[in-house]
């Protein structure tokens, strides 16, 4: 997964909804014809047809099943093919996700743990909602972020369809402590970042002001990227110190300067965005000021009036 681009922000508001998560994440993107409940009896009869192992069942919801080992929701997939894909090709994605998740293979017991060498280039800084703790059978590797009270740090074994969350028993496996793990993610999502180029976008209309960046990637770590220092830093020197960001999504991460005469309406449509896409992460904008986020009320963002600022 490494395509990496750059586009603009739409103020078109697009469909899909909050997901329960499992351990791992789809991160293809597609569109079925099916409601969810067709959808999870599709998906159940070829994992029963073609991935026996699964040993996928339905729960008493329709895109929720148990499988060997634990749970896995097929919600973000339902809610990513029927956002992006082309109708008729359903089948094509619940078979490249139901393989994904068998290669990964998290639910053998038995099986040895992946060996850190063959891991170590393939870890990821991730940051997913607290509410995936609740929801998980597995403890995961996770660490509280600064500037939220709602979103938490985690690690992720990147692969080419899906991701698949740390957790301590991987860290006893590859006897590593939790700062070694950070590290290598941290630098394995840099240098695959390097290439991103950040275009700067002026604001449009008559008499307008300001201007602003978005990053929408593919690759799953949009919204992660704004963890990276030099990714901070290159958003205030493009936007100015301090500026606005928010990641309204995982895939998704938007900045603009404290001058931009649209604000009023990226604050709403960063809401919707948190409402409606997939892998919702939060609906609150930041303050990018000297590398440091903090979360900032609607209105000191839309009038730049006095600051009320709030931790979350």
């Amino acid at each position: 997964m490494s395509l990496v681009t750059v586009s603009f922000y739409s103020f078109s508001t697009p469909t899909s909804a909050q997901v329960e998560p499992s351990e791992t994440e789809p991160t293809a993107s597609h569109q079925p014809a099916m409601d969810p409940e067709t959808f999870g009896q599709r998906a159940l009869t070829i994992a029963t047809r073609e991935f026996p192992t699964l040993n996928l069942k339905l729960s008493d919801k329709p895109l929720l099943f148990t499988c060997t080992g634990g749970r896995l929701s097929l919600e973000n997939l339902y809610k990513v093919v029927k956002e992006d894909s082309e109708r008729g090709k359903e089948d094509e994605e619940i078979r490249r996700f139901l393989k994904s998740i068998s290669e990964i293979n998290p639910s053998k017991a038995t099986s040895p743990p992946i060996p850190w060498d063959d891991v170590k280039t393939r870890l990821r800084p991730q940051i997913f909602p607290s509410t995936y703790l609740k929801k998980t059978q597995k403890l995961l590797v996770a660490r509280s972020l600064p500037f939220s009270r709602k979103l938490l740090e985690g690690f992720v074994i990147d692969s080419e369809n899906t991701f698949q969350y740390v957790t301590n028993d991987h860290l006893k496996a590859w006897k590593i402590d939790v700062d070694q793990l950070s590290k290598c993610a941290y630098d394995n999502l840099d240098r695959a970042s390097q290439d991103l180029k950040l275009e700067v976008v002026e604001a449009g209309g008559r008499e307008s002001r300001g201007k602003y960046i978005t990053i929408s990637v593919t690759d799953g770590y949009a919204a992660a990227r704004i963890l990276l220092p030099d990714i901070r830093k290159r958003l205030q020197k493009d936007l100015g110190d301090p500026c606005y960001v928010a990641i309204p999504n995982r895939d998704f991460l938007i900045g603009w300067s404290p001058d931009f005469s649209h604000k009023e309406k990226f604050v709403e449509q960063v809401r919707k965005d948190f409402q409606s896409r997939h892998h919702p992460l939060t609906p609150l904008i930041y303050e990018l000021d000297d590398a440091n986020l903090e979360s900032v009320r609607d209105d000191s963002v839309k009038t730049k009036s006095k600051r009320h600022r709030r931790r979350h």
